[in-house]
């Protein structure tokens, strides 16, 4: 009976060993994807949760670079839309500045620009309710990277040219990050 009870416990002990080491591996990997400020992988960037989340909460800054930057402001900047989330945050917090950028008409393609030029009203109301708090500048080049940054949150994505932005896949980092230092140099660069 000793050695049956032996056998089994040295058994699950081997077995414990063996999810140890495969735990082990994988907390050494979250914690790399934490160090790098790692947030969250979005496999799309449909899911409008993700942005309400940290929009809702802007204090200080907002900074959207894009293809057009349309589907933002439609989504959250929108006051005949039931979720206008951008203009409560800039209404709530005076301090709040909005910047914009997207590429010139030429390194435009046909759907963001069509998407860019249907409502000029909503751009030009944003800029005369809240004045120099919201910049939209043009860039002359393609846009190479969707970019969210509200405050501490940093969602960026690739874009390609032959798929929707909104289905390509992006990640949401902390902006006290090695990974989004970058990425905010560029913005800023631009």
């Amino acid at each position: 009976k000793v050695s049956a009870l032996l056998g089994g416990v040295s058994g699950a002990f081997g077995v414990h060993l063996i999810q140890f080491v495969c735990s082990l591996y994988e907390y050494k990997q979250i914690d790399k994807f934490r160090g790098l400020g790692i947030i969250d992988i979005l496999p799309n960037r449909r899911d409008e949760e993700s942005y309400k989340r940290i929009i809702k909460n802007a204090t200080r800054i907002v900074q959207v670079m894009g293809t057009s930057c349309t589907r933002f402001i439609d989504d959250f900047a929108n006051s005949r839309n039931r979720d206008h989330l951008l203009l409560d945050a800039l209404n709530k917090n005076q301090a709040l500045k909005v910047q914009f950028l997207v590429p010139t008409d030429e390194y435009m393609d046909l759907r963001s620009k069509a998407g860019f030029e249907a409502d000029p009203t909503q751009k030009s109301h944003l800029v005369k309710t809240f004045g120099d708090r919201i910049e939209m500048r043009r860039f002359e080049f393609q846009a190479r990277h969707s970019m969210v940054r509200v405050d501490e949150n940093l969602i960026v994505g690739p874009v390609f040219q032959e798929i929707e932005s909104r289905d390509s896949p992006a990640v949401h980092v902390n902006t006290n990050s090695v990974f989004a230092e970058k990425y905010i140099t560029y913005f800023e660069w631009v």
